[in-house]
């Protein structure tokens, strides 16, 4: 695992429309370990691809329990 350079605000790739996942390969699953180890350093609570140069749609969150939740291609829907 590693920890990833966070982009910080004005940074023109985060203005980037991240792709869809298409399969969930040894490199996402190490993504998303770099993820949540980057997040944790930050001392965050969440984090996206994105913010560290990875134009795919894949969140990182605290559970609240002490681990972390990786979201794949979420979709945000009304209620």
């Amino acid at each position: 695992m590693a920890v990833l350079t966070v982009r910080r605000y004005g940074d023109p790739k985060l203005r980037r429309k991240a792709e869809p996942v298409s399969a969930i390969t040894p490199e996402i699953k190490q993504l998303i370990a770099d993820l949540v180890e980057t997040m944790y350093h930050q001392v965050g609570i969440g984090i996206a691809a994105p913010q560290v140069g990875v134009s795919l749609r894949v969140i990182i969150v605290d559970d609240g329990e002490g681990g972390a939740r990786a979201l794949v291609n979420p979709v945000v829907t009304a209620q």
